[in-house]
């Protein structure tokens, strides 16, 4: 299963259980489909991460990966 029926698959399983939270009330309470996203990009987004390096990174001087803004 390829990243984006994984992330398509995630979202359709999580879609009939969305609820409403109300913001006035400050809770910590989260929506299924947000909790899904969680657990979806611990999963991947180690390889999300290091294949957005690999497309959009360069290397300096030193041959240290640079990211995005310069950060190293």
């Amino acid at each position: 299963m390829n990243l984006k029926h994984a992330a398509l698959d995630v979202i359709k399983q999580s879609h009939k259980n969305i609820t409403i939270v109300d913001t006035n009330l400050h809770t910590t309470q989260q929506t299924t489909l947000v909790l899904a996203l969680n657990k979806f990009l611990m999963q991947y987004g180690t390889h999300i991460r290091h294949n957005m390096i690999q497309n959009s990174a360069y290397k300096n001087a030193s041959g240290s990966v640079k990211e995005y803004g310069g950060k190293q």
